[in-house]
């Protein structure tokens, strides 16, 4: 009867509640609030053009690929915050505290609605828990926390189908067109979300034994929201192959292989969630070994475990199996068998698991409140401030990695010695820096663990260039060229250096001038633009060859490309190319 009246607790003891649990993220997550933006973030809101062009709007919802990833309720509320405070971090890094904190207070509601025990205790743990940091802290996981929040939303709207009993009419088509609408939102922030109508079946199990919820739920979020999930989830896994680029050796996994990832994966995420600790933002990526034993003792654990706690649930009960089925099935979209571009640094990401983090929290909450209740009502409130404290801890901890993207680097690369995308994108801050020497120390090493990766082979050949090193610099990028002769900036660079290097085995202006119109043709096929800086490039190299009237008509072109930019620096040294003009 408690839970039943704590089901419908007055509106001032929720807004309280909900309140301190938003206190309590605020204070968490407090070092993170003086952060800016960070990988990511450049392309979701700096330089997206999709927030500011006209028609921007439009095209987020109307046309799929517009951006790299179909989630265009993320990107409005992106897009809307772009008019209140412009390119303030501090608006987002609020907006996603405040999400957050939703989350945490409608999930309470959610557990409590339920007949849990312990849910005030599972939404705090949960709003202080340092798996969400990377989704709080970083802004581009907006579509973590929003998505989230709508989810939980949607299970709020069902609980009174939820919770009815079988013999009772239950057919509400208000509150299940309720929750599917907000499914729908959910989906459109963010696909993870999909497994939602099935943890809806499996939470109607639980309770009463069978899975049906009358008409108004197959109308509402059933049928046509199993449908919809689905398709959009496709959308997703299919941008992330063509748009994103999850595609190639890398995710070339064989069936066995894949297993492998999702067994361990579950684990991990088991750990990560039960047993807190200091994270990484990249954790190392798995050797896998379709062929040992101890590796292949993870998946078959993990569906050991849910069969034989099915097999066993008339002796302890469906809650123990309904917690393992719940936190495999929410969290089957990040365990492998689907492709996403971070598979190229690691199997897991502590982003991943944010949406399952709940299920475990939940049922550990619930099964030591029964235990809790016998002990003296002085000792009860510790045993919730004792972890929440430790918790408060190492979020905050976590939370200043993310203040920027060099101490958010530099975490990682001391956590992780092994992710070659860290060390590049650390070297490649120190270079713009100034800070040549160690941003080259970094890129070499970022090198070294990725050879192949075309990226970090031209960062490291414009160290190389800009520490003076001329032969190694056109080495590197001309390996670059090798593994794909369609790169502007490799070829631009390239250019630039052949055209003014010291060194007789790299200087060549003529082939400076064929590779910067090699550069200046991609453009033009490509229906973009050519920028100034390559307009400049080509000059550089017309001149350097002896070529003075192709050199100023070069730097005519790039001029009036300044010019239509508004780019002054530009404009000032096309303007001393061309006589002071």
């Amino acid at each position: 009867m408690r839970a039943q009246a704590d089901r419908w607790a007055p509106l001032g003891q929720v807004l309280a509640g909900g309140l301190l649990l938003s206190l309590a993220c605020l204070l968490a997550y407090q070092p993170a609030l003086r952060g800016g933006y960070i990988w990511d973030d450049q392309d979701w809101i700096v330089q997206n053009p999709l927030l500011v062009e006209p028609g921007g709007l439009a095209r987020t919802w109307l046309e799929p690929r517009a951006f790299h990833q179909y989630y265009p309720l993320t990107l409005t509320s992106f897009w809307l915050e772009q008019r209140l405070w412009g390119q303030a971090p501090l608006g987002h890094h609020l907006v996603n505290v405040g999400l957050h904190a939703l989350s945490a207070t409608l999930l309470w509601r959610v557990l409590a609605g339920l007949g849990l025990r312990g849910a005030y205790a599972a939404a705090l743990l949960f709003a202080l828990h340092p798996v969400g940091v990377e989704s709080v802290a970083w802004i581009t996981e907006r579509k973590n926390v929003l998505s989230l929040a709508l989810a939980l939303g949607s299970l709020w709207a069902l609980l009174p189908l939820l919770v009815a009993a079988p013999a009772r009419p239950r057919d509400r088509p208000g509150r299940a067109l309720l929750a599917a609408g907000l499914f729908l939102l959910a989906l459109l922030a963010k696909t993870a979300v999909a497994p939602l109508p099935a943890v809806v079946l499996v939470l109607r199990a639980w309770r009463h034994g069978r899975a049906g919820l009358g008409r108004g739920w197959t109308l509402g979020l059933g049928l046509p929201g199993l449908g919809l999930a689905g398709a959009l989830a496709g959308v997703t896994a299919w941008m992330e192959r063509v748009e994103v680029g999850a595609a190639g050796q890398e995710w070339a996994l064989s069936a066995a292989e894949r297993l492998l990832v999702a067994g361990r994966a579950a684990w991990f995420y088991a750990g990560q969630v039960l047993v807190p600790r200091p994270s990484c933002f990249i954790h190392p990526r798995w050797t896998l070994e379709p062929s040992s034993l101890a590796q292949g003792a993870a998946p078959v654990a993990a569906l050991g475990l849910l069969l034989g706690l099915f097999l066993a649930r008339r002796r302890l009960g469906r809650g123990p199996v309904t917690v393992v089925a719940l936190f495999l099935g929410i969290l089957s979209p990040a365990l492998g068998f689907v492709d996403v571009y971070a598979f190229r640094f690691s199997f897991v990401a502590d982003h991943w698991a944010y949406h399952a983090t709940p299920v475990l929290l939940a049922a550990a909450c619930h099964a030591l409140a029964g235990p809790a209740a016998r002990l003296p009502r002085f000792v009860r409130p510790a045993l919730v401030a004792l972890p929440a404290l430790a918790l408060l801890g190492l979020t905050r901890a976590q939370a200043a990695h993310y203040v920027d993207a060099e101490t958010l680097f530099r975490a990682t690369t001391a956590c992780n010695p092994g992710a070659f995308m860290a060390h590049a994108n650390l070297g490649v801050l120190l270079l713009d820096r100034g800070q040549v020497a160690e941003g080259l120390d970094h890129l070499s090493t970022a090198h070294a663990l990725a050879p192949g990766d075309r990226d970090v082979t031209l960062d490291l050949g414009v160290a190389l260039d800009l520490s003076g090193q001329d032969a190694a610099a056109a080495a590197h990028y001309q390996a670059a060229l090798a593994r794909d002769p369609a790169q502007g900036p490799v070829l631009a660079a390239l250019s630039d250096l052949r055209a003014r290097s010291r060194d007789p085995a790299v200087r060549d202006p003529l082939a400076a001038v064929d590779l910067a119109e090699q550069a200046v043709a991609l453009h033009r096929a490509g229906g973009e633009a050519v920028p100034p800086a390559l307009w400049a490039t080509l000059a550089q190299a017309q001149a350097a060859s002896g070529r003075r009237e192709a050199a100023l008509a070069a730097a005519r072109e790039g001029l009036a490309a300044a010019q239509a930019e508004g780019d002054g620096r530009m404009v000032a040294v096309f303007e001393g190319m061309l006589g002071g003009r």
